[in-house]
């Protein structure tokens, strides 16, 4: 009997949930071109071209039905928000809603600065964040590093639209960075992210600051944490599995483990000069210098 391979009707599109009032209200009166200015400072220490990054424009905002108080979605180049969760959220941590709310708005405007716009359709790649097919790679770790850069731009995005609002920012970082809970969004990867800045800067010999902007840079890079000379470099110096561990991790209970297991190295730390053949240490110091190059270029005379 002959085959048909006729495709398969095409089901029509899902209609996205509108914003709340509120958020709708938020999203129409942010200054997407301070934040695209703002971005731009991280960006120019980078190999990447400034006219290759894409925010999302308001019109492509919509209402978040997936349980999270926001999320970018890398196959449609969108972002929800949901009131609900960032009400819940905001009252809980007893900090301002509007403020959260725009803290949630850069965190997800971040991933979409740093989506590598790959051609495949089965792999995506959003700062250090790697699905390839149905596996996530090096996703919390991309969170963390994401939502430690979102709080830093949030700041100096009040700071130039509303001075007035120094002391709620403030309050509210100051919450987000210290307040034991689990509402608190990416505590434990955020955490992470400076415990490893500091344990890796001790291990290469460069100041936290430096490594922290290589970071970052990563971020905006779409850095390939498994590349062979970082795992090489992981390998020697990192606890047993730890880069395993952090590539697959899927839950912030992995992250809290790896994060004492680091903990305990870097207190028994031993002073090591090993690494200066590491390719990647090299390429380490070298962007560091380019890093403290492009940001002494940015300072006033």
């Amino acid at each position: 009997m002959e085959q048909s391979f006729e495709s398969p009707p095409v089901k029509p599109e899902k209609k996205e949930k509108p914003l709340h009032p509120k958020l709708r209200e938020i999203v129409a009166e942010f200054d997407f071109s301070l934040l695209a200015d703002l971005l731009h400072e991280y960006i120019i220490k980078t190999d990447k071209n400034p006219a290759d990054i894409n925010l999302i424009p308001p019109e492509k905002f919509h209402g978040n039905d997936h349980g999270m108080a926001g999320s970018y979605d890398a196959k449609r180049h969108d972002i929800g928000l949901s009131y609900d969760h960032i009400w819940a959220l905001s009252n809980n941590l007893d900090v301002d809603t509007r403020l959260f709310a725009l803290r949630t708005l850069i965190h997800e405007e971040i991933h979409a600065a740093t989506d590598q716009k790959n051609d495949s359709p089965n792999l995506y790649q959003v700062g250090y964040d790697q699905v390839v097919g149905r596996t996530r790679l090096f996703g919390l770790w991309n969170e963390g590093v994401t939502e430690t850069l979102a709080r830093e731009i949030l700041q100096k995005y009040i700071q130039a639209t509303e001075p007035e609002s120094a002391k709620e920012v403030s309050l509210l970082l100051h919450t987000l960075e210290t307040k034991q809970s689990r509402r608190v969004p990416y505590r434990s990867e955020v955490n992470f992210v400076e415990i490893f800045i500091s344990f890796l800067a001790k291990q290469i010999g460069l100041p936290k600051d430096v490594v922290r902007g290589g970071v970052i840079r990563g971020l905006i890079e779409g850095q390939q944490m498994d590349e062979k000379e970082f795992r090489s470099l992981a390998e020697e110096i990192f606890p047993p599995d730890f880069f395993d561990d952090l590539e697959q991790a899927g839950s912030s209970l992995t992250i809290k483990r790896i994060t004492r297991e680091l903990e305990t190295k870097e207190e028994n730390y031993q002073p090591r000069s090993t690494f200066a053949t590491n390719s990647f240490v090299r390429s380490v110091k070298r962007a560091a210098e380019d890093y403290i190059h492009a940001t002494n270029r940015m300072m006033p005379i």
